[in-house]
């Protein structure tokens, strides 16, 4: 469940950042207020869709779900009280995970942008959010079409039979500890 909803609200993000793309530079050459519409509310949705999918992979290293391959590599080993901001950390502890942090962070800039494109509609705004979702349409590809994708499940020879890691897996797996 977790590796469908994260992949698909990756790949939804893609979709929606090149639409943005294409609006923004229609709108800018036709100078149609529905386009500028068009291209603000497509960042906006691929930041939603980023957010989902970031969230997904930071619910499963809370909650300890290792069905995605990133999830069980970059898991903490850690059990103190601090335990939970290397949780968090685990997000960005490996380069598919860092290059997805990334993209939420280049959608969150988006997002911002968008929000002053809806209130004021400037040229230079819809050309700075087009130059910003090409940058995160470049991530986003990256993410999605490299063999590190966050979202490639685990392979069953590390789990036992009830569905845990293995004893070999645990002790191979997990967060770099000079993180």
């Amino acid at each position: 469940m977790a590796i469908t909803l994260g992949y698909y609200a990756l790949v939804l993000s893609f979709i929606c950042c090149a639409a943005c793309v294409l609006a923004c530079v229609a709108a800018y050459a036709t100078k149609r207020d529905v386009l500028v519409k068009v291209s603000a509310y497509g960042a906006l949705a691929a930041f939603a869709c980023l957010t989902v999918s970031a969230g997904v992979l930071v619910v499963c290293f809370f909650t300890g779900d290792v069905s995605i391959a990133y999830v069980a590599e970059e898991m903490p080993r850690t059990t103190g009280s601090l335990s939970w901001l290397f949780k968090i950390a685990g997000l960005w502890g490996g380069s598919a995970g860092s290059l997805l942090f990334w993209a939420w962070l280049i959608s969150l800039f988006s997002a911002i942008v968008a929000v002053k494109v809806l209130k004021e509609g400037k040229p230079l705004d819809i050309m700075a959010l087009a130059i910003a979702q090409l940058v995160l349409l470049a991530f986003l590809g990256l993410t999605l079409f490299s063999d590190n994708q966050p979202f490639m499940p685990l392979p069953d020879a590390y789990l036992d039979e009830d569905g845990n890691l293995s004893p070999i897996a645990k002790s191979v797996l997990g967060m770099n500890m000079l993180l």
